[in-house]
Order: structure tokens, then C-alpha cells, then sequence
């Protein structure tokens, strides 16, 4: 696996060959070497082969019971990680990548641990299995697993297997599955929520913890947080439906779901909704399935989303009506209270530290673009660090509620997407958004950028 004259950011191959070790470079075990790409380490997995790694895909140090021994953890440059064994590791790496002696405050109460086995690219379990059990045994922590592998598991989770009051859960998983267990958690439950983000779009993840194009950057920095970060209120929001509303073809309890990243209908919704169909998902999945869902829902023309769009701004008790430019329909709005859906898809960027509290809009019609050109220059502004809100007609500001009427007669036209749910609105249908203070705490570190 050692990278001789090759840039560092080349990904390892999944299953590696180890070689023998360079007879006059290796005064120790284990060692760094610097190159013009970048640094990387060197050591001994037994007593003829030799590793190296570039330092950036390294993720943890575990000590075990054996003196001068410890558990390696990184990133196999492929999307997947590994652990090796490693000894007497040089001071410079046990200072950067040790885990604390000391175990984190969040993680001395109960601890669940809830993977989504199948979400985004299948990473869950092995990123619980080798990144976080170690941590989590070395500790000495006394935690439930629990896999999430059918629609009703997480109900039966979140009212039977969390404790009431104060406990900790860390999820390895995608956006949804974090909703969907607050939406089925029962009062006098507020949990502490850690994200390790193993879904397609990670929303949450990317907005708490230093957005990056890198998913493994971002695993590291989730990792970071739970090692060293406090923990704070994660703000959210309700969505109210009018009484016909289905989601997965059943009425929603009380009209009402909890949100904590986005809340959207025309252009996201149904791209969300499409990419989710048997006739994508058969040919793609991860990201690439929302390129496919993309593409059908910008065939020209531009579908034109008929309905009114009212919002309420802080400290106003009046609503105010959103038109469509000359008349000539809707198509774009998100309501949402984070910075990010994606590590580098940065929707709202003044949203502080990630999530801030505050509810946001950004919305564009048809008259707005020129056509499906326009909207992926719209789009690809957002993934250059949320440029799209200084864009001529796009709409960005601070909302206390949004509500939504749609007026379309075809089904697919009146679909809502809630954190990855969708929920689908009867004929003459309607939506409202408002924001509340939340219900669980989040840790993580203050964020930069």
C-alpha cells in the first residue's frame, strides 16, 4: 500500500498488498515521511511488511491493553474504512490522533447507537463496527445497537429502547432516519443526537460539522465532535398538513410532522420524490440518483408549479404573499434552518455555526430562469459557497412560517418533501412551516466557514 512517487490523494485500493520496508529509511516501527504531495506514515504490521498511509485518511488512535499498542483507524481511500494494529507510534501521531483519556461527558449517561444499514452507499455497519465500537469499548461505555432494517423498527426504537428523560444517540445514518426518530420519539424524551453520516445527502452532518467536498473529511470531523464536542440545542420545525395529506399512503398522526433540515415543494420536492422510484433506483444510487431525477424533472418545458406561497417574517404578525414572476408559475422553494444539504451543496449561507435557529426561503419561479439552463446555473451557484443568493431572482430571507396552497390537478405536481420524506397533498391541499426551538440537542464543535 505504499504510495512511492504518486500524489496522496490517489484512494488505496480496498484490499491492499502490503511491502517489505525500505532497508535504510526505517529507524523505528513506525515513522512520518513528508513528500511534495503530502505526509504519510509508515509502520510495521508485523515483522516483515511494512504500511503506509497518507496521515490526511487517518481517523483515530485507540489504545489497548498492550503497552505501546494501539488501534489504528483511517479511511481507505475508496469510501470505506479499516483498522490495523500499530506499535510504538511516534509522539507526533499520538498527539493528533489519540482518542482523550477521558471520557466525554455525553457518552457517561445511556448511549444508544441506531444504524441505517442501507442508506446512501450500505457504510453504516462498517463505520460502526471498526470506527466507532472501538472507541466506544474502550470507554467502557454501556450502549444499545440497534439496526434499523424495515420502515417500523425505528418506531419501536425511539418509543421502547431510548430511556426517558437525558440519554445520548448516535446515528449512523442519513437525514430521514434522524427525522423520522424524533417524529416518533413520545414526550419526555430529549435526547442528545450525534450524526456519523453514512446517507446520500447528510444535511445535518454537513451543516454542523465544516462542510467539506470530502465526505471522509466530514466523517473525521463528526468523529472529532464526538471525542471533543459540547453539546447545544438543535433547533428545528413543525409541518402541518391539511387533513387528506398521505405519507407512504397513510394519514399523517395529528396533520403534523417535526423537521429539522428542509422543507420543500416543486422543483427539490419532486426530485427527491423521483429519485426514490424503482425505475432510478434500479439503475443508480448515491448522488447519482439525483442527477437522473434531475434530468427528468428539467425536460423542457419547465413544469410551472400552480399554488401561493405566503410567508411570515420574524416579528410580523401579517402575511405576505410570494407571486410568480409575470405570472408564469413557481418552481423552486426550500424552507430550511441549516446551511447545508449536501458537504459542499451550501443552500443558506448565512446560517451561523451551522444551524442557527432561524428559518430561511430560497425560492426562484419560472419567469426567474431561462429555462433548465438557468436553473442549474442556479444550482451550481449553490455549490460555490452559496453564491446563488445574490443571484438576480432568487429570493432569500428570514421567515418565521411559510405556508403553501397547491393548486394542481396531477398527483406528482403535489408532492412535499420533508427531511427526505415525502408526504403527498390532496387536490386543493396546503402545507404550513413554522419554526420551534427543537426537540433533542446536538453535539458538535463551533464551526468554522
Amino acid at each position: 500500500m505504499r504510495l512511492h512517487g504518486s500524489c496522496l490523494s490517489q484512494p488505496l485500493p480496498r484490499n491492499y498488498t502490503t511491502m517489505e520496508p525500505p532497508q535504510d529509511t526505517t529507524p523505528a516501527p513506525a515513522y512520518i515521511s513528508t513528500s511534495k504531495c503530502d505526509e504519510t506514515l509508515t509502520f510495521l504490521q508485523d515483522s516483515a511488511k511494512a504500511v503506509s498511509i497518507p496521515l490526511s485518511y487517518l481517523l483515530a488512535l485507540v489504545p489497548t491493553s498492550t503497552v505501546d499498542t494501539y488501534t489504528l483507524i483511517f479511511h481507505t481511500g475508496t469510501g470505506g474504512v479499516s483498522s490495523s494494529s500499530i506499535t510504538a507510534p511516534p509522539a507526533e501521531l499520538i498527539e493528533r490522533y489519540a482518542i482523550p483519556a477521558t471520557t466525554p461527558a455525553h457518552l457517561r449517561g445511556p448511549v444508544s447507537v441506531i444504524t441505517s444499514p442501507h442508506s446512501g452507499l450500505g457504510l453504516a455497519e462498517a463505520y460502526s463496527t471498526t470506527l466507532l465500537l472501538p472507541i466506544l469499548n474502550f470507554y467502557a461505555v454501556d450502549y444499545e445497537k440497534h439496526a434499523v432494517t424495515d420502515p417500523n423498527a425505528i418506531k419501536s426504537i425511539a418509543q421502547d429502547a431510548i430511556p426517558a428523560g437525558k440519554s445520548t444517540i448516535i446515528l449512523l445514518s442519513g437525514d430521514t432516519l434522524i427525522s423520522e426518530l424524533l417524529n416518533e420519539l413520545p414526550g419526555g424524551k430529549r435526547p442528545t443526537i450525534i450524526p456519523i453520516p453514512t446517507g446520500t445527502g447528510n444535511g445535518l452532518a454537513s451543516s454542523l460539522y465544516n462542510p467539506s467536498s470530502s465526505l471522509d473529511t466530514l466523517i473525521a470531523n463528526s468523529l472529532r465532535a464526538l471525542l471533543h464536542g459540547s453539546v447545544r440545542p438543535l433547533p428545528g420545525f413543525t409541518v402541518t398538513f391539511s387533513p387528506g395529506a398521505l405519507l407512504l399512503d397513510r394519514p399523517i398522526p395529528a396533520q403534523t410532522l417535526k423537521g429539522i433540515v428542509v422543507t420543500s415543494w416543486a422543483f427539490h420536492a419532486s426530485l427527491v420524490a423521483d429519485a426514490n422510484t424503482p425505475q432510478i433506483l434500479s439503475s443508480s444510487s448515491g448522488t447519482e440518483k439525483f442527477k437522473l431525477a434531475a434530468q427528468q424533472n428539467l425536460s423542457p418545458p419547465l413544469h410551472a408549479y400552480r399554488g401561493t406561497i405566503s410567508i411570515l417574517r420574524p416579528g410580523r404578525a401579517d402575511w405576505e404573499e410570494i407571486t410568480d414572476t409575470d405570472g408564469q408559475g413557481h418552481f423552486y422553494l426550500v424552507v430550511t434552518g441549516v446551511s447545508n444539504f449536501e458537504p459542499a451543496f451550501r443552500i443558506s449561507p448565512a446560517a451561523e455555526n451551522g444551524a442557527d435557529g432561524i428559518l430561511r426561503i430560497v425560492y426562484f419561479g419560472v419567469g426567474d430562469v431561462r429555462g433548465a439552463e438557468g436553473v442549474m446555473e442556479v444550482m451550481e451557484a449553490v455549490y460555490d459557497s452559496g453564491r446563488h443568493v445574490s443571484m438576480p431572482g432568487v429570493r432569500y430571507e428570514e421567515v418565521d412560517a411559510v405556508r403553501i396552497h397547491v393548486k394542481e390537478e396531477e398527483e406528482r405536481w403535489r408532492r412535499i418533501c420533508v427531511d427526505g420524506a415525502v408526504v403527498t397533498l390532496e387536490k386543493e391541499g396546503w402545507v404550513e412551516v413554522r419554526r420551534h426551538e427543537g426537540w433533542a440537542d446536538v453535539v458538535c464543535e463551533s464551526r468554522v466557514g
